[in-house]
């Protein structure tokens, strides 16, 4: 059983590691970006991350996709029109009904 300081301790280090793994607390923290160099408007896929990691996540893009040609098609794949949500402390796409 956790005391009350080891208590403040855990959720301290749980605020650090969702800032860091873009873990969540609510729907609003998370938002759909591309998945891989292509996304949605270039035949690629969807993934869900927080927020707070968008610059993080369009700097690793920019350095890994660089030189890489994408199809000009709108993809069809399910995660570009699922909705972003929190799902058990996680970001995650979520298919629209």
């Amino acid at each position: 059983m956790l005391g009350t300081c080891s208590l403040g301790v855990f959720l301290f280090l749980a605020f650090l590691g969702r800032m860091n793994s873009g873990l969540c607390f609510e729907d609003k923290e998370c938002v759909s970006v591309a998945k891989d160099c292509c996304g949605c408007n270039a035949g690629g896929e969807a993934e869900a991350i927080n927020k707070k990691l968008i610059e993080k996540h369009g700097n690793r893009r920019q350095k890994k996709c660089r030189g890489v040609a994408c199809p000009q098609v709108i993809s069809d794949h399910w995660s570009c029109f699922a909705t972003p949500k929190c799902v058990r402390g996680r970001c995650k796409l979520v298919q629209k009904q």
